[in-house]
């Protein structure tokens, strides 16, 4: 009833003990009960939220909900007598109640939420003391928060900085579970951190030791990637970058292939503030090992050392991935200038550069090895955003390597990556002149390779070869009007054609 009449609630009297009944479903013991209370509370979020209702006088009301939503966000001492899937679905679900609930008190959640953190930090010595238990649920609580602080930063602030001191200065040792919503939550908070640079600082200083836990590996793993993706918590971090990298240089070879992908893609975004001989330095540091293993690997596959043809493709696409890792960049392209400096490339090209000769014999032991080719679409892709004006001794070379692909798969994604290119260069007039040669016989080669597959009456005839194309007939009608002032070719126009009516050919056949 409540749900589909809140606003009638409120044209009665008693409108307070209403709210209070609600808040008593919410704390009930059987937490399916309280979970059923959540939409109706978010039903008046929204009709405080237009004006509809006015929730003000009931602030307190909604005080006490946050501290009820926390304790039911406790972890029970065990799960005897409550079902652990029905737990996990409540604080799943509480996460969004206590974001309507932020949206009404502002600043007053994390007023709450850190006086209680407080006082649980102080009884961790008493004994008997379930404080560790109550931190756990609390500190859960205010990473459910991070989502909403952007736009009330302002009035946060404030709250925050205590809870953070607070958070920084946990004892030890601690419960794993407290350890990995710790790590979680920093996560969560990386924007707000990369403007507190001090308090950062000290974070990152222990976040680091937990990449190499391994019964929270997976949570920091995921924490300093965020951290490290933001702009400006990557701008504070590039100072103590030696003392970051020496952390984790050791124990970089001996991680699984998606973690030390993660990790370097994190450490490849700080190197992206350093000054360019340090960047180059650390680029070299990282992608070195990759380089021996990708020669190590394919000498055996040739050689006929090994006969796991599996484990090899697995390995070389680990190792690609942690190439592609390194040369992701998300700095702004107007910030890149400050790195390049007087030097005749991004760094990250360099490294590429690098590296071709691997790839080339990656591309020709495996020539039809379609994950092994989605790895270099992803890495050529990721490496012509990453120069621009710099990196024309490149792409020649991606051009090349891009055609030969697309002409023995007719893997799509490949032709993105060409139609990529065009997009960075389209507006760079004297460099259009340059590799508008390259270009030009690059996109005419695809061109009438794909034009023989559109015509090909077998694939006309089957809607689920032909769908094949649907997303290659998408990418190119997108990309034609930069494309066709590079090539100016009758091929590159009948392609277009070919693409609408392979696109109305797959609609027909739905």
């Amino acid at each position: 009833i409540g749900e589909f009449h809140g606003k009638l609630f409120f044209s009665q009297k008693n409108v307070s003990q209403y709210l209070d009944f609600l808040v008593s479903l919410t704390s009930h013991p059987e937490r399916k009960i309280g979970q059923l209370t959540f939409d109706l509370w978010y039903e008046l979020q929204q009709l405080h939220e237009e004006k509809i209702i006015d929730l003000t006088p009931y602030f307190s009301i909604f005080q006490r909900l946050v501290e009820v939503i926390r304790t039911q966000c406790k972890y029970p001492d065990s799960f005897y007598d409550v079902d652990k899937e029905d737990f996990e679905e409540f604080r799943k679900q509480a996460v969004d109640s206590l974001l309507y609930i932020f949206s009404i008190l502002s600043g007053v959640c994390f007023q709450i939420l850190g006086t209680k953190l407080f006082e649980d930090v102080q009884n961790l010595n008493t004994p008997n003391s379930n404080s560790w238990v109550s931190i756990e649920a609390t500190l859960f609580c205010i990473s459910a928060l991070s989502e909403g602080i952007e736009e009330k930063e302002t009035e946060v602030n404030e709250y925050l900085q205590k809870i953070f001191h607070l958070l920084v200065n946990l004892p030890s040792p601690r419960p794993s579970s407290v350890s990995s919503m710790y790590v979680l939550l920093l996560g969560g908070y990386s924007t707000w951190l990369g403007k507190n640079p001090n308090i950062l600082q000290v974070i990152i200083g222990q976040v680091i030791p937990f990449l190499f836990e391994p019964s929270i590996k997976g949570e920091a793993f995921k924490s300093f990637n965020s951290i490290a993706s933001s702009t400006e918590c990557a701008r504070c971090l590039a100072p103590y970058f030696d003392s970051i990298f020496g952390s984790v240089e050791a124990s970089l070879v001996n991680l699984d292939q998606e973690n030390r992908c993660r990790l370097v893609e994190a450490l490849s975004n700080i190197i992206e503030f350093l000054p360019f001989d340090k960047a180059m330095h650390y680029l070299q540091k990282l992608a070195t090992p990759v380089i021996n293993r990708l020669e190590e690997v394919l000498n055996m596959w040739t050689n006929r050392m090994t006969a796991d043809g599996n484990l090899v493709i697995k390995t070389i696409i680990g190792e690609l991935k942690v190439l592609d890792g390194l040369c992701k960049s998300k700095r702004d392209p107007k910030e890149k200038q400050s790195l390049v400096q007087e030097k005749q490339f991004h760094p990250v090209l360099v490294i590429l550069q690098a590296s071709w000769n691997s790839l080339n014999r990656v591309l020709e032991v495996f020539p039809n090895t379609l994950e092994i080719i989605e790895c270099l679409s992803s890495l050529y892709r990721n490496s012509l955003f990453s120069g621009k004006e710099h990196l024309y001794p490149v792409l020649v070379q991606i051009l090349t390597h891009a055609t030969r692909i697309y002409c023995t798969t007719s893997y799509s994604g490949i032709f993105q990556t060409l139609l990529t290119a065009v997009i960075v260069f389209s507006n760079q007039k004297d460099m259009i002149e340059q590799v508008k040669g390259p270009f030009s016989e690059a996109l005419t080669v695809i061109t009438q390779h794909t034009l023989t597959i559109m015509h090909l009456q077998e694939i006309r005839n089957r809607p689920d070869i032909h769908k094949g194309y649907f997303s290659l007939a998408d990418h190119y009608l997108n990309y034609m009007p930069l494309a066709f002032p590079i090539a100016q070719t009758q091929q590159i126009f009948e392609l277009g054609v070919s693409c609408i009516g392979a696109i109305y050919d797959l609609q027909a056949a739905k």
